[in-house]
């Protein structure tokens, strides 16, 4: 909750040490467009993406697919309308 907006979906976090360099990639279940909140507009995209409109792929698939079923369908989308609306 503290970094939202910061970072989002897809951002690349690199840490770096003097004996190494790590790469992260950010993940936020149901912020499928990397804005970082989950609003009306992630509802939008992953309706579309339940009904086979939309495919998401890499970070986004994984935010999308909210119950982690290896499928983005209409129960991802009724998660993703509960976290807008409570937000």
């Amino acid at each position: 909750e503290v970094l939202s907006g910061l970072v989002g979906t897809g951002d690349v976090i690199t840490v770096d040490d003097e004996d190494f360099t790590m790469k992260f990639v950010c993940i936020i279940k149901n912020d499928v467009n990397g804005d970082g909140v989950c609003d009306v507009l992630d509802c939008a995209q992953v309706a579309r993406a339940s009904n086979g409109f939309e495919v998401f792929d890499g970070a986004y698939a994984v935010a999308a697919d909210t119950n982690s079923d290896d499928e983005v369908d209409i129960n991802d989308y009724q998660s993703v309308i509960n976290k807008a609306l409570a937000s």
